[in-house]
C-alpha cells in the first residue's frame, strides 16, 4: 500500500492475559525483581558522599564515617540493620568492594549481597585450609 510520505504505522496494544491475577499483582510482581536499596558513593575532598536510594522512599546521605576506613562499617550497618554482624564483615566486605574504588560507583542490593556471599566463601575457604593445617 502506497503511504504519502509523513504517515506512520500505528501499533495497537492487545491485552495481556494475566491468567485470573489481577493487573496490580502483576505490577508487584516486577517491582520485586528491581533493587530495594542502592547506594551511590560519589568522590569528594574527605572521601566519600554516599546517597542511600530506597523504593518509595526520599534519597538520603549515609552518615559519613568519623575516622578513614569505616564507611564500609556505615554501608553494611545501614543495609543488613546489625551492627555487630556488620562489624564482623566490613573490613573484608571493603577489601572486596569499596577499597577498590577511584571513582564514582554504584552498589546494588545484589552487588552487596554477592559481595557477602564472597567474604563468607572465602573466610570458609580459609577455615577449611587452616583444619587441614
Amino acid at each position: 500500500m502506497n503511504r504519502p510520505t509523513g504517515w506512520f504505522k500505528i501499533f495497537v496494544a492487545t491485552p495481556v492475559k494475566t491468567h485470573g491475577a489481577p493487573w496490580h499483582n502483576k505490577i508487584k510482581q516486577m517491582e520485586s525483581n528491581l533493587p530495594k536499596i542502592t547506594y551511590q558513593g560519589y568522590r569528594i575532598a574527605e572521601g566519600w558522599e554516599v546517597v542511600v536510594k530506597r523504593p518509595r522512599q526520599r534519597l538520603r546521605l549515609l552518615d559519613l564515617p568519623k575516622r578513614k576506613g569505616e564507611l564500609a562499617m556505615n554501608l553494611l550497618t545501614d543495609y543488613l540493620d546489625d551492627e555487630s554482624r556488620a562489624a564482623d564483615l566490613h573490613s573484608d566486605f571493603a577489601a572486596l568492594t569499596i577499597g577498590r574504588f577511584t571513582s564514582d560507583w554504584e552498589l546494588s542490593e545484589s552487588d552487596i549481597d554477592n559481595a557477602l556471599a564472597q567474604v563468607e566463601i572465602l573466610r570458609a575457604r580459609l577455615r577449611i585450609a587452616l583444619a587441614r593445617g
